[in-house]
């Protein structure tokens, strides 16, 4: 299963994410996308606190092919059910694509192959969150990514959630 929720920059997406599986009997993983700089800082510590030690949390690498490793392994060894909150996602390959910078790597690439894993790993829960098209408008690459994921996910997706614009990030 995987379902969308998406939101403009700061709008609480991961704090509704967390509140809607929080009294769920699974396990819970968190891949954090995000790469630590000054900027982000304040929000990684206050989505740390705000989640609790029930979760598992997975760090990404900055290397794609390691992190989608890396996920397979946790499901592997993780008993179900299982739910995943993947936030970031277009900033995460494109992270990852200027970081290796080969074909093999490139943003399209990448989302056509999360997009079939997705699909593979069919017992896990997915909840896949990112900003909204307009917020990546102003950025070409970007948006293409954001569109590029858009259209190969709408054959696996089961859930959209749009969030109002409310700044409680």
């Amino acid at each position: 299963m995987v379902k969308l929720i998406y939101g403009k920059k700061n709008t609480g997406k991961s704090a509704y994410y967390e509140n809607l599986i929080s009294n769920r009997n699974e396990n819970k993983l968190y891949f954090a996308t995000l790469w630590k700089d000054a900027e982000t800082h304040q929000t990684i510590l206050r989505h740390q606190k705000r989640r609790g030690s029930d979760w598992i949390l997975l760090e990404s690498v900055g290397n794609y092919s390691k992190d989608v490793e890396k996920l397979g392994e946790m499901i592997q060894f993780t008993s179900l059910p299982l739910s995943i909150m993947v936030d970031g996602l277009v900033n995460w390959c494109m992270f990852c694509s200027s970081q290796q910078m080969n074909y093999l790597t490139t943003p399209e690439l990448m989302a056509k192959n999360f997009s079939i894993a997705l699909n593979g790993w069919s017992d896990v829960t997915w909840y896949l969150l990112d900003n909204t098209r307009e917020d990546f408008s102003n950025v070409p690459a970007m948006l293409k990514m954001w569109d590029t994921f858009n259209m190969l996910l709408m054959n696996i997706i089961t859930d959209i959630t749009v969030l109002p614009w409310n700044n409680n990030g």
